[in-house]
């Protein structure tokens, strides 16, 4: 980790010094200037994490230090030193940005907790802001869904939709990435600072989910032993999405579509009506058409969900998306993991594969070999069955000789050998939680013979990984 740099600033050489003396042995890399225009000229040389000034300073003082410092630099964090402190002082420096203010004299262990304090907060900060970016990136509509062709029009509906609150139906196979999806639109617009909560509405039964969305008071049912606000409380000011929306029952539409009309809603059990300000995104994967000829989902809330209709196409239709999506997965879910990227053999195999559980099972898939494979590169032998047979059977040409022939047995005998000493590997270890020394006395081999055929095939060990 890289050490924070603070920069000491005043006129007397004794101070300074002694300032740097208390800070070193907190391991920070230290510099003195011994007036303010020093002090300026060394900020541009190599920005310091933070500024500690006197304020009584010939020339360029301590207040002008900060003026300027904070102009150019809003990022420093600077702590102020005075003689003469006065509430007025302390007021004007807090107004002019200083992060803290200490009279002299003061102690040692005084000037290390404000310090400690002010790179403590300056560290939330920067993290924060980390947290806020990998958030936009991971959320941002190309990293979302992809860049295909098929996807454009799409990406203009959606960021012409994510500034307005229109309720926004999501429709596609089940693992295409619709909640993905509502998060991007969420995360793009004016909501995005208020909750985004979720409900699997397959999950829950008619009083349940009557319960889970709207809330109930205390004693509205048995077991209802305090109030309990629902969902669309927890969602004020924010979004609501509704996975699965063609799973609930028609009690529980006929309360939704009040709620899309009349921007408002009971608990179970009250008298009362609460306002809702609430964005709706639902999502499913019936065809809620079908549903509505058949009388299983009523027609009135059909269109009031229906404003803006998005279909997210399966996986297999936009391959040419997977490349970016396996970049996307491995920079969040490839933490701590020595994976970098897919060589060109295994990555034509993932263009190949059918992918009938959508993106949900790339991500799994990306997941699953970031974790267990030991190299910087997943190569084909570390895909699973499934993406292998093809590459068995397109490598496998009819021989036109005895020798071509011979040739040919030995490759697949060898391919099929590997495979089987890798699938004995990673299911012994399975059936140990990944304790090599366990493992190895099971299937009654030496440790490092074991090891051996774990390195071989890339296979890691579980507590490497955990």
């Amino acid at each position: 980790m890289e050490k924070y740099r603070i920069l000491i600033v005043d006129d007397e050489k004794e101070i300074c010094d002694a300032c740097a003396s208390i800070l070193k042995s907190c391991d920070y890399i230290i510099e003195t200037a011994l007036n303010g225009a020093e002090a300026f000229r060394k900020i541009g040389e190599k920005v310091p994490d933070i500024v500690i000034a006197d304020v009584n300073m010939p020339g360029m003082n301590g207040m002008e230090l900060l003026r300027r410092t904070k102009k150019a630099y809003p990022e420093i964090s600077i702590l102020l030193i005075t003689g003469y402190s006065t509430v007025g002082d302390a007021v004007e420096a807090m107004k002019l940005g200083a992060s803290d203010y200490i009279p002299k004299p003061f102690m040692p262990e005084e000037l290390r907790v404000k310090v400690s304090k002010m790179l403590e907060s300056k560290g939330m900060i920067k993290e924060n802001k980390r947290l806020k970016k990998e958030l936009g990136d991971r959320y941002a509509f190309g990293k979302a869904m992809g860049k295909c062709q098929a996807m454009q029009k799409i990406y203009d509906l959606l960021e012409k939709v994510s500034c307005t609150d229109s309720t926004i139906l999501i429709t596609g196979e089940s693992g295409t990435g619709k909640e993905l999806v509502a998060h991007a639109i969420h995360h793009n617009s004016p909501r995005k600072g208020r909750p985004f909560v979720s409900v699997d509405c397959s999950s829950l039964s008619e009083n349940l989910m009557e319960s889970e969305l709207f809330g109930h008071m205390k004693g509205s049912f048995t077991g209802a032993a305090a109030d309990k606000p629902g969902l669309f409380e927890t969602a004020e000011g924010g979004t609501l999405f509704m996975d699965e929306i063609g799973n609930i029952t028609l009690g529980v539409q006929a309360k939704l579509l009040r709620v899309l009309q009349e921007k408002e809603f009971k608990r179970v059990g009250d008298v009362v009506n609460k306002k809702a300000d609430v964005r709706i995104i639902a999502a499913t994967n019936k065809n809620l058409k079908k549903m509505v000829k058949d009388s299983s989902f009523r027609e009135d809330l059909f269109y009031r969900l229906n404003v803006v209709p998005v279909h997210i196409p399966p996986l297999r239709e936009r391959k040419e998306d997977i490349p970016l999506f396996i970049e996307n997965f491995l920079s969040i879910r490839g933490k701590g993991s020595k994976v970098r990227s897919f060589s060109p053999e295994a990555m034509n195999l993932m263009m190949e594969y059918n992918w009938p559980g959508n993106v949900r099972e790339l991500e799994n898939l990306v997941e699953r070999l970031a974790v267990t494979v030991a190299d910087e590169s997943v190569l084909p032998n570390h895909l699973p069955n499934e993406f292998r047979k093809d590459e068995v059977r397109l490598s496998a040409e009819v021989p036109r000789s005895s020798d071509k022939l011979k040739e040919a047995k030995r490759d697949l005998r060898a391919k099929a050998v590997e495979e089987l000493e890798k699938l004995f590997v990673s299911s012994a270890l399975e059936r140990n939680n990944g304790n090599v020394s366990r493992t190895a006395l099971e299937v009654k081999m030496k440790r490092q013979n074991f090891h051996s055929l774990m390195r071989k095939h890339g296979i890691r060990r579980r507590e490497e990984y955990n």
